[in-house]
């Protein structure tokens, strides 16, 4: 129903915030709005419905719904009701002990159809996910201010990373916690090794202390990882460390050729955790020196050039100090890079043809390739993608050959996208980089990489199975608009590629809301192959790794094949968090 409102908007704002966070009676901020007496002339439509909790279905009270200058909270019923005026209008919905979206600050967005004869909605919170645990030390003493970080599980591309979201200082008590926590997910925690920082360290000797490990198990990280803390929406997990006391031996590393003054020295151990403090240096000698427990370990030194360098030592700490270590830096050699370009197709006539919003240039040799590259370790879980600069090996020449300079010594998963194409191969020697890492040992003696780039791509037509509910498949109507996340799993030559699109709908027609897709239609532009298509109601990780998971998919999907210049189109329902169509 539209309505001439007399209100000042911006202080229904102020009073609805402050509501929100308790700094006024109920009755005082709502006399506020009473007494307003400089009116805003607007034809509006009302907007209601309720606020419930995700798992119970429960209303949720006193939860504040905002839109553009208007916010109220809900009531006892968890009721709501805005005046808003005819557009899409964004309104996000936030409380205290629920998940309000990225570090809590606001929370879910969801587009609404703004006009006449509005049906009342329903928005849904879930409540907080947290870990809360106890620390207790063996020598009895308080364990305040031993700190843990903590690390979730990414899924990026099909392949799995742990990326620290957070730190908790231990009370003095010995309890920790960790509130507002991403769910369903999995998480580790790890403590940092707390030596103690006594005069004997200083002077070289055995001192004592508590060292690192991950939890849950207690185990190096790699361990941990294996079995990590599992977090459902809503639960609040608990958690019991114990920390032994034990001796920290001095270990003493020199390093060759100290005029290269490096940039980075780091332990690290065995497992590719990063030790949590930093060495002393040795002004007398020039060695750097630090306490470490019992384990097997290994440092590293790095320095950006011209010319780069790094150096490497592996060395186990077994009940006695360590000395005579060595780092030797040494000239990282670039990596020479070829590329080779078979485009076969021209871009005007290729439906969905657009990536990254690049323009097709066939003849393109200058110094920048229309090409990225980043380097995914795979011995460090801790650490995440590093990007890698192409630089032309000949600026006066238009070989296509270009150089790459390698992060360090270990092992990588090598990222590439073409931004007017796609990378239809990818090796060095005889290693195939789409289906295994590449290795870079000491000196890089890593065979040129050698990349084809293709542009004969086809398109996925995604639609909608059914109309959601609450829509009309006639066209657009009042009411909220529902996002949609369509994933294309490749299950031809690269099992990892894994392209994602973003569509918000109402009704069985998309909008384009990603550059994964072909802007104003709902086309997926895709290499040539055989894909796994699965549409969600939610932003979804998939674990290639996972084959319950992809058998799951595999039910609930559809496979389709993509053939170059070619349309193809797919029907879906988007699968709900539980599993279920949400259609149903």
């Amino acid at each position: 129903m539209a309505a001439t409102v007399p209100a000042a908007l911006a202080r229904r704002v102020s009073m609805a915030a402050a509501l929100f966070a308790g700094a006024c009676p109920l009755l005082t901020c709502a006399a506020q709005i009473v007494t307003v007496d400089e009116p805003i002339d607007a034809t509006t439509y009302a907007v209601g419905g309720t606020v419930e909790n995700s798992l119970t279905h429960e209303p949720i009270a006193r939860a504040l719904v905002e839109a553009n200058t208007e916010a109220v909270l809900t009531d006892s019923n968890g009721r709501f009701e805005l005046h808003l005026p005819s557009s899409v209008t964004g309104i996000t919905v936030r409380r205290p002990g629920y998940d309000n979206g990225e570090a809590g600050m606001r929370g879910p967005q969801h587009f609404v159809n703004v006009g006449p004869n509005m049906p009342p909605l329903i928005f849904y919170l879930t409540p907080s996910a947290g870990i809360a645990g106890h620390v207790t030390l063996s020598s009895g003493d308080a364990p305040g201010g031993l700190q843990f970080m903590l690390y979730r599980k990414r899924i990026e591309n099909g392949r799995s990373r742990w990326e620290q979201v957070g730190m908790a200082a231990i009370r003095i008590d010995g309890s920790f916690q960790l509130p507002s926590l991403e769910a369903p997910a999995s998480y580790l925690l790890c403590n940092m090794e707390s030596p103690d920082r006594t005069l004997a360290m200083r002077r070289g000797e055995t001192a004592s202390g508590y060292p690192g490990a991950c939890y849950p198990g207690g185990a190096d990280l790699v361990s941990a990882a294996a079995a990590p803390l599992k977090l459902a929406p809503g639960q609040q997990a608990q958690i019991e460390v114990s920390l032994a006391k034990q001796p920290f031996y001095p270990v003493s590393i020199s390093m060759a050729n100290d005029a290269a003054h490096p940039t980075r020295l780091q332990i690290f151990e065995r497992s590719g955790r990063p030790m949590g403090f930093g060495m002393r240096r040795n002004e007398r000698n020039g060695s750097y020196e630090v306490g470490l427990p019992n384990g097997s370990y290994y440092a590293e030194v790095s320095a950006w050039g011209p010319p780069q360098l790094y150096g490497r030592v592996d060395f186990t700490v077994a009940g006695a100090p360590l000395s005579g270590l060595t780092i030797v830096p040494a000239p990282m050699q670039p990596i020479g890079v070829e590329i080779q370009r078979e485009f076969t197709a021209n871009p005007d006539q290729i439906p969905g043809f657009a990536f990254n919003n690049a323009v097709a240039n066939v003849e393109r040799r200058d110094a920048r390739p229309n090409i990225g590259l980043a380097w995914i370790p795979v011995n460090k879980p801790l650490e995440g993608q590093i990007g890698a600069n192409l630089r032309p090996a000949d600026p006066s020449s238009e070989s296509g050959l270009y150089l790459v300079d390698p992060p360090s010594q270990g092992t990588y998963w090598l990222e590439a996208s073409g931004f007017d194409s796609y990378v239809s191969s990818m090796t060095s020697g005889g290693a195939d980089l789409v289906s295994e890492p590449l290795v870079i040992g000491p000196g890089n003696n890593v065979q040129p990489i050698k990349i084809t780039l293709r542009n004969d791509v086809g398109s996925l037509r995604w639609k909608l199975k059914t109309p959601l509910t609450g829509t009309s498949a006639g066209g657009s109507s009042a009411g909220e608009q529902h996002e949609v996340f369509f994933y294309a799993i490749s299950l031809s030559a690269d099992p990892r590629r894994i392209r994602e699109a973003r569509f918000q709908t109402q009704t069985a027609a998309v909008t384009f809301m990603n550059q994964a897709a072909v802007p104003g239609t709902n086309l997926v532009p895709l290499p040539p192959g055989k894909y796994l298509a699965a549409a969600f109601s939610q932003q979804r990780e998939i674990d290639l790794s996972d084959s319950e998971e992809m058998s799951r998919l595999a039910a609930r999907g559809q496979t389709v094949t993509i053939e170059p210049g070619t349309v193809t189109d797919v029907q879906l329902d988007p699968i709900d968090a539980d599993g279920e169509e949400a259609s149903e």
